[in-house]
């Protein structure tokens, strides 16, 4: 996969069949940072016809306060027009729990997203049609 985007905090490309847009972020989770590539990522998306979204933060711990991740999920998601019928996933490693929150509130603004901390079971739940 060839990085389509590429910038000093992330990178995004789209998987070999075009259905999935994955996000490399290579620094810490910020709110700031995650609306650039969430905004990033759905327009590659709607420029590909992709309905899956993997942001695979492994060594990017999300750094914001529960505060600033629930106004991300609540607010910022909606402003941006996000669709709440794509399916995320973010992928973290196994001992960061940093991106649970973020989980909680954006599964309860309406959004289908889920956090992994493997990456064949994160493949696995985007890629299966019958799962929700």
């Amino acid at each position: 996969m060839e990085s389509l985007t590429e910038t000093s905090g992330y990178s995004l490309s789209l998987s070999e069949d075009g259905r999935l847009v994955i996000c490399r972020v290579l620094q810490p989770v910020t709110v700031e940072l995650a609306v650039a590539f969430a905004q990033d990522m759905d327009r590659l998306a709607a420029e590909s016809g992709a309905d899956r979204f993997l942001t695979d933060a492994r060594g990017a711990p999300n750094v914001s306060r529960p505060a600033q991740n629930y106004n991300y999920a609540h607010v910022d998601m909606a402003a941006m027009g996000l669709r709440r019928c794509v399916r995320a996933a973010i992928l973290a490693d196994p001992w960061d729990r940093s991106h649970e929150f973020v989980e909680t509130t954006c599964q309860n603004a309406g959004y289908n997203m889920r956090v992994f901390y493997n990456e064949d079971e994160a493949m696995d739940w985007l890629r299966d049609d019958a799962r929700r």
